[in-house]
């Protein structure tokens, strides 16, 4: 069975805690620099950061201690664990056809990555602090959601079936709820940090105009808007997937000689983790950048508009797709209501980071930050590209879940 890592991040998130493993510059628009410059000798990084440089690692196994933070330790198999997730969820991406430039699914992350890696984890430590400080607060039912949402993820209904599932990989259900209750605090301390900021019409404008001079503003292919239904299926098991063409089957039944209406229907049974943030509609699909990869862009543009296609199938499960709009290539002008969002969600994850990175440098700088690695480190053991990976906590979609490569200069 093929599972989803459980620190799985949002690119949003990650990048807004520093949790970055391969950078993607053109994906966002920049944003100002707030970190200070880097203070020489003793202090390597803002606030009271040293970094030891050792010929050696301390210990040199999984309990060696590669960073402190207020003395609280970060061992060597706490960082190799996060280095090995976040290879995971690149390499989800990479089969998604999302991998963002410079990732090689088949090569090991790099010593710079790794410290990386170290950086989130410091980063981490740090924003729990300041939750704590801050009297974030995860109720039992949140985390009871979640859980319910890792159980549908993996076709699973009672808790024996995830406890065997979570066995396998060396957690138990008590691990996981104190994993998403650490994630879920951390998620919550960046909202509340970050809920005041806006962003003006004017910001929208002018960074639309930014792109478009740049060439990032006009597509250089046919596009479509694409409603969509998935019926997810976990795994290589024949008779789950048979079972679950029939279920699509019957979906479509329902909105072609049923004549229901297809969104709502989308609304009602889709399993696409999307679903909630665009409500089963994937606007300016391109067919070489499509949710659910190249299979699915590939079949949506055998569909005439306003049809439903029949049932296809993609490593995610089955679809059906209705397409509601096809789009010549052209400018994209602003005053459509997707890239005007796609905009204004990227110019708010960008001042995101901005003021989280001056909350991080800020808390730092009155914390006693020790950096213990030894200049080469060892190699981590990486399970090969589409090895079972731990179960999924799941997270609040992207803002600008459909591909946005369109919006990016030079990506056209």
């Amino acid at each position: 069975m093929r599972v989803r890592s459980v620190l799985r991040l949002t690119a949003a998130t990650a990048v807004m805690f520093g949790f970055v493993l391969y950078a993607n510059a053109a994906s966002e628009p920049a944003a100002p620099a707030t970190n200070p410059a880097k203070p020489e000798a003793k202090q390597a990084a803002p606030g009271n950061t040293q970094e030891k440089a050792l010929a050696a690692p301390v210990a040199g196994g999984p309990e060696e201690i590669v960073a402190r933070v207020d003395g609280a330790p970060i061992s060597r198999k706490d960082l190799d664990e996060a280095i090995r997730k976040a290879v995971e969820m690149y390499r989800q991406l990479a089969a998604a056809g999302q991998a963002p430039p410079g990732f090689d699914p088949n090569s090991p992350p790099t010593d710079e990555q790794k410290r990386k890696v170290l950086e989130g984890l410091v980063n981490f430590k740090v924003i729990n602090t300041l939750a704590a400080k801050a009297d974030i607060k995860v109720p039992d039912a949140e985390i009871d959601e979640r859980i319910k949402m890792v159980k549908e993820k993996q076709g699973i209904k009672t808790d024996e079936e995830l406890a065997k599932l979570l066995q396998q990989h060396n957690m138990s259900i008590e691990q996981l709820r104190a994993q998403l209750k650490e994630d879920l605090t951390r998620q919550h301390f960046g909202e509340a940090t970050t809920k005041d900021l806006a962003v003006s019409d004017q910001e929208i404008e002018t960074a639309y105009n930014k792109m478009k001079a740049e060439g990032g503003m006009t597509l250089k292919d046919d596009s479509l808007d694409v409603a969509t239904i998935l019926v997810r299926v976990n795994g290589k098991d024949d008779q789950v997937w048979n079972e679950a063409k029939k279920k699509i089957a019957a979906i479509r039944e329902r909105v072609t000689k049923g004549k229901e209406d297809f969104v709502k229907v989308a609304k009602e049974v889709s399993e696409d983790p999307n679903l909630k943030q665009n409500g089963g509609v994937y606007p300016y699909v391109l067919r070489t950048s499509a949710p659910f990869g190249p299979d699915f862009g590939a079949a949506a543009f055998l569909v005439p508009a306003g049809e439903v296609s029949e049932p296809f199938k993609t490593g995610a499960g089955w679809h059906i797709v209705k397409v509601v709009e096809k789009h010549a290539p052209g400018p994209l002008p602003l005053e459509n209501a997707f890239v005007k969002e796609n905009i204004k969600n990227r110019l708010l994850a960008a001042k995101s980071k901005e003021k989280m990175d001056k909350v991080l440098a800020d808390a730092k700088a009155g914390m006693n930050i020790e950096i213990l690695l030894p200049p080469s480190l060892p190699a981590i053991p990486m399970a090969a590209p589409g090895a079972p990976a731990t179960p999924a906590a799941p997270g609040e979609p992207k803002k600008d879940a459909a591909p946005n490569a369109l919006l990016t200069p030079g990506s056209t």
